[in-house]
């Protein structure tokens, strides 16, 4: 048995999966949060549907509670989390 090649891989591939974002961030809000609407227009651009999208705070049982919740929706292929800088890093 060998083992598939890239573009083998590739075409076996789905074209669109389902996407949940998660920023987590404590000063973050759903206006304030430029990067993460930037991540699902880029993913729906793509072609992959935002099936959910979360601003959680920056808290580890919360951010494990919301992967959990993504890795275990049937909708949900990729959860994308991520932690914005602080706005006072961003000028330093």
């Amino acid at each position: 048995m060998s083992t598939p090649t890239h573009h083998e891989h590739k075409d076996h591939a789905p074209s669109s999966i389902g996407c949940m974002v998660i920023t987590c961030s404590d000063t973050r809000t759903q206006e304030t949060d430029t990067s993460g609407q930037l991540i699902r227009k880029l993913l729906e651009a793509q072609g992959h549907t935002v099936v959910a999208y979360h601003l959680v705070k920056d808290d580890p049982a919360q951010i494990q509670l919301w992967i959990a919740r993504g890795t275990s929706n049937e909708h949900v292929q990729a959860v994308k989390y991520w932690f914005p800088h602080s706005a006072a890093s961003d000028t330093e």
